[in-house]
C-alpha cells in the first residue's frame, strides 16, 4: 500500500471536504428549518444559510489546517478581534453575491449559458470572487502573530 493517501496534497483534499461537509450540514438544517418547515420564502433565508456554511466552514477549516495557529496556545489575537474580522469577510462575501446578482440581468446570454463542463462564466467568476475572499481570511487566520518582544518600544 503506497502512501499517496497521506501525501500533503491528498491530506489537504480530505481536511477541505471534510470541514465542507462539517459546515453543510448545519447549515443546511437551518435551511430546511427556516424554508422547508417554517415556510419563510425570503431572501434572507438563504443567506442566513450561506453565511452560516461559510463561517462553519472558514473556522472548521482553521481548525484541521496544519498552518492555521488561530486555535493554538501561541495565538495573540484576541477573540474581538478574529470577531471583527471575520464580520468584514462575511461583509465583503455579501457584496460579491449583491454585485453579481445586481450585474447578472445585464450580461449577455453567452456568460450566462452553461458550457460543455455544466458551468457559466458567470458562476466562474463568481466562485473565483468568493474563492478570494476565502483564501484571503483563511491566510489571515493561518498567519502566525508575533508577540511584540518586551525590549521593543
Amino acid at each position: 500500500m503506497g502512501d499517496s493517501f497521506f501525501s500533503p496534497y491528498q491530506r489537504g483534499k480530505l481536511k477541505f471536504a471534510a470541514a465542507g461537509l462539517a459546515a453543510a450540514i448545519p447549515s443546511g438544517a437551518v435551511l430546511l428549518l427556516l424554508y422547508g418547515v417554517l415556510g419563510l420564502r425570503q431572501a434572507w433565508v438563504w443567506y442566513i444559510s450561506g453565511l452560516l456554511f461559510y463561517t462553519i466552514f472558514v473556522f472548521g477549516y482553521a481548525y484541521i489546517d496544519d498552518n492555521s495557529t488561530l486555535f493554538s496556545e501561541e495565538d495573540s489575537r484576541s477573540m474581538g478581534k478574529v470577531v471583527i474580522v471575520h464580520l468584514t469577510y462575511l461583509f465583503a462575501l455579501f457584496i460579491v453575491i449583491q454585485t453579481a446578482e445586481y450585474f447578472r440581468p445585464h450580461l449577455p446570454p453567452s456568460m450566462l449559458s452553461e458550457s460543455r463542463k455544466g458551468s457559466s462564466w458567470f458562476e466562474i467568476i463568481l466562485f473565483a470572487a468568493v474563492a478570494i475572499v476565502f483564501f484571503a481570511e483563511e491566510n489571515w487566520l493561518a498567519a502566525e502573530n508575533e508577540k511584540p518582544d518586551p525590549g521593543d518600544d
